[in-house]
């Protein structure tokens, strides 16, 4: 796992200026989603190193990561309340959230 996030931070990080070029003319800043980006890395793992050829499958996982993005919106802070889950007793995971892709 820890391999995985290593090589999605790089791809991560070599589409940062493409991002900046493609989103200036918005109101808020961007980065690009984590989340939605490991899910769509995961799938192309394996091919991005048996594929003779990986920079057509690297062009492609670059396009998609460029299209998921977020708004970075300034003093957007909310207080987390840690304790509450810690009086309820045992801490149950919610089952009804929506996986990444």
């Amino acid at each position: 796992m820890i391999f995985v996030t290593n090589l999605q931070a790089l791809l991560i990080a070599d589409c940062e200026t493409g991002l900046s070029e493609a989103h200036q003319s918005r109101k808020y800043q961007h980065q690009i989603n984590y989340n939605v980006t490991l899910g769509l890395m995961k799938n192309q793992l394996v091919a991005l190193f048996v594929e003779q050829e990986p920079t057509a499958i690297y062009q492609q996982l670059k396009n998609k990561f460029l299209k998921h993005t977020e708004a970075i919106r300034p003093n957007r802070t909310y207080k987390r309340d840690k304790d509450k889950n810690k009086r309820r007793g045992k801490y149950q995971t919610w089952s009804n959230y929506p996986r990444a892709i």
